[in-house]
């Protein structure tokens, strides 16, 4: 009887899709007999959800009792007659190391574990787990991963329990106009992970991410970062890549009070957390202590804005005490201790669970593809709030974002965020600037597909720019040009370098001379040098007309004048016509027009 029940046992996991089936399908004839007399004690085809995550290496994690979380769902799951039809559902907890090149060794013997995954949580890890998946042809749900949708309609059977972070920090960042941002992430490799995939995605979106650096340990570490932010240009956003403070990070506390030393605080930057946007951080009459005790952290956490998952309805901790009075969860454990992504753990066993059984519903085998292909298109009622997918198979997740008064040690809402086309609301609190001064904002080409942006500046504002640029460059060039000739005139008529024209440079005629006498004189005396000039004689000796000088000297050009130029003689012979000193040419002209 054994054998046969062992038998029956390997063919019912072949049916199931069980981590341990084989590969070959039952014959369609066997599995019909099969069917119709299928007796109603058999028990259910298993789904186990292998739950990955750095429990073990990082105690912060670990708070949020991914054990206690999963136990939770699956006993959820199968009491839920909308998704128990066709799996009994259970789950393994898979270590994933801190550090992403044991992760992904982590990932590479996870096979054999279960029949589909929630995580990685490090983003290092997501490159691997994706074409893993694929070739497994096992189901990957993770709200950690970064990739593009492109890489991850490649992988094939991959899907998102939340929409991209990325995403929800772009729709925030849209909506104020800050486009220039910078992440600052923690030393240990999931963090820096993080960080390098958040800037990539948001490069990918167009946005300009100048700064992203890794903070150190202690004072000194956050510091030196900081200052790489300060040196960077037009920054308005600092994305925090680390555990929030609120909830035991003390990186975070580092570098926000060093920020208030820095006067980084006064309104200039922005902090934002990213680690709340992959969970539902509690606020509704909620006191943070650690706010509380430190006026220094109070101060500084003034200029952070913190953008995390919504629950409209009730919040963590009062949803976990719900489970704890109906005998769901242990009453020792106390809600303010455990870390909210025991949520986000949950909520994603949920979803894989609900895209099963429409796999199952469809009549499709149940496999890493058809099972990513109908995570779409439902509903369901998550830990603390409720979730959706489109038809597209986006999670429709509610955010909001939430600030303090400067004052207290509590959380208050500003905005909802919609990752549809509303995209944010005020919701009724008024966002606490600190010394009521905001960042600046940036150009709105930052955020539109579109456009070209340089700089934050608007390409039509560059082309006004260089035409004014322009017409000032060439309405100096006039100016200077007509000053230098002013210059040269007055030069040229006074002072130490006028013109001084001796006898011998002049020629005298009669008055009464014919024009073509003059004009001669005047084609001869322009086309002459100086020495044919001194060479000339006077045409005429009488007493009428001797200190008569040919007025067409006004009308030379300066160019033709300039060879006229001879040093100031000290005397003249007095026997030239009585002539006894040396005599100007405005003199001279005076003089013409005078006889004239």
């Amino acid at each position: 009887m054994a054998p046969a029940w062992i038998g029956f046992h390997r063919f019912l996991l072949r049916l199931s899709n069980h981590p341990r089936w084989g590969r070959r399908r039952p014959q369609a004839p066997l599995l019909w007999l099969l069917l119709l007399g299928w007796p109603a004690w058999v028990q259910l085809a298993t789904f186990k959800v292998g739950v990955m995550g750095p429990w073990a290496c990082d105690p912060i994690f670990a708070q949020a009792l991914p054990e206690v979380a999963a136990q939770l769902a699956v006993g959820r799951l199968n009491r839920d007659p909308t998704v128990n039809q066709g799996y009994w559902f259970d789950y393994v907890l898979l270590n994933e190391e801190c550090q992403t090149s044991q992760a992904l060794v982590a990932w590479v013997n996870a096979e054999r574990y279960a029949s589909g995954f929630v995580g990685p949580l490090n983003p290092g890890a997501c490159g691997a787990a994706g074409p893993l998946g694929r070739a497994w042809n096992k189901p990957i749900f993770s709200w950690a991963c970064q990739n593009g949708d492109a890489e991850v309609e490649r992988w094939g059977t991959f899907a998102r329990p939340l929409p991209r972070a990325s995403s929800v920090l772009y729709a925030v960042l849209k909506f104020f106009r800050w486009a220039h941002v910078a992440v600052v992430t923690s030393r240990q490799d999931l963090w820096v992970e993080v960080g390098q995939g958040l800037a990539s995605s948001l490069r990918e979106f167009g946005l300009p991410v100048g700064v992203v650096t890794t903070m150190e340990p202690g004072a000194d570490g956050a510091r030196n970062a900081l200052r790489k932010v300060q040196r960077a240009d037009n920054v308005r956003v600092v994305v925090m890549c680390m555990h929030s403070v609120l909830l035991g990070g003390e990186d975070q506390r580092l570098l926000l009070e060093k920020a208030e030393d820095l006067r980084m605080t006064d309104g200039t930057f922005v902090f934002i957390p990213y680690d709340a946007l992959t969970y539902s951080l509690p606020y509704r009459r909620t006191p943070y202590p650690v706010l509380g005790n430190s006026t220094k952290l109070r101060l500084a956490y003034d200029a952070v804005l913190t953008v995390t998952v919504d629950a409209p309805e009730r919040g963590f901790r009062e949803a976990f005490q719900d489970a704890q009075q109906a005998r769901e969860l242990p009453a020792h454990l106390d809600p303010a201790q455990v870390h909210p992504l025991f949520g986000t753990i949950y909520n994603s066993i949920y979803y894989l669970a609900k895209a099963v059984e429409r796999t199952r519903q469809a009549g499709r085998w149940v496999m890493g593809s058809s099972v990513a292909e109908h995570a779409r298109d439902f509903q369901l009622d998550g830990f603390c709030q409720p979730l959706a997918a489109d038809e597209d198979g986006d999670p429709l997740v509610s955010y909001i974002i939430l600030d303090t008064d400067g004052k207290g040690n509590r959380l208050w809402p500003t905005y909802s965020v919609s990752m549809g086309p509303e995209g944010l609301r005020y919701v009724g609190h008024t966002i606490h600037w600190p010394h009521s001064a905001s960042p600046s904002t940036d150009s709105s080409c930052w955020f539109d597909p579109t456009s070209v942006c340089s700089g934050g500046v608007d390409p039509s504002f560059i082309l006004l720019l260089f035409i004014l640029v322009s017409s000032l460059i060439v309405a100096g060039t006039v100016l200077a040009y007509y000053v230098r000739r002013r210059i040269l005139h007055a030069q040229l008529m006074k002072g130490p370098n006028k013109i001084i024209l001796t006898m011998d440079d002049l020629t005298f005629i009669h008055t009464q001379s014919s024009n073509k006498k003059m004009d001669d004189s005047r084609t001869s005396l322009a086309g002459r040098s100086v020495s044919d000039m001194r060479s000339f004689k006077s045409l005429a000796a009488a007493p009428d007309n001797t200190n008569v000088a040919v007025a067409e000297l006004r009308e030379l050009h300066a160019a033709d004048i300039a060879t006229l130029l001879s040093p100031r003689p000290a005397a003249i012979d007095p026997s030239a016509n009585g002539v006894s000193d040396s005599v100007s040419f405005r003199q001279v002209a005076a003089f013409g027009r005078g006889r004239g």
